[in-house]
């Protein structure tokens, strides 16, 4: 796990104060990453409503084979505690002389460990990803001619959130059953 050295605070929206850059897996909790991916507008907020972060991620986990699907709906967590940066800039952004996807990598990393998981995700799920990313962008954008029935609806944050902690507690339960068969 690369360490990165700075003591930048942010205050989570269940009250704690944790510092991202040295993120550690006590500091994660599921409801911020709901709230927080669920108040975050895909594509920077240039979409025909307001399609969140969260929405994306609980339709992600519902697309993939069930035994990704944990990973699929926390593929964006890092976005909770370092926001949603747009694909093409990211090369661009350092962060305490790291580059952005460094520093993203590794809060994943933190959060995947938080709830048992191995420490990347797998490339199923992130092409799956590129592929609902996009159908997305064909949908949701309003200069788009193609997929303008998006089959997703546009859900409030209030929906999206819930629906992430459900699917959470969902994904949560399976995984428990799981291992106590083995």
């Amino acid at each position: 796990m690369t360490e990165i050295g700075t003591s930048a605070e942010i205050h989570t929206y269940t009250g704690r104060v944790i510092q991202p850059l040295q993120l550690r897996p006590e500091d994660v909790d599921i409801v911020d990453i709901a709230h927080s991916l669920a108040m975050t507008c895909r594509f920077n907020g240039h979409t025909r409503g307001h399609y969140s972060v969260a929405q994306h991620s609980v339709t992600l986990s519902q697309i993939v084979p069930s035994g990704l699907a944990f990973y699929a709906l926390l593929h964006d967590a890092a976005e909770a505690y370092v926001h949603d940066v747009v694909r093409p800039l990211k090369p661009l952004y350092r962060i305490g002389g790291h580059s952005f996807d460094t520093v993203e990598a590794r809060i994943l990393e933190v959060i995947l460990k938080r709830y048992g998981l191995g420490p990347r995700v797998p490339s199923a799920v992130m092409i799956a990803d590129s592929e609902l990313t996009r159908r997305e962008l064909n949908a949701l954008l309003l200069n788009s001619q193609k997929e303008k029935a998006f089959p997703f609806g546009f859900w409030p944050w209030e929906q999206a959130e819930e629906a992430f902690l459900t699917r959470f507690e969902e994904l949560v339960a399976i995984t428990a059953a799981y291992e106590g068969e083995v």
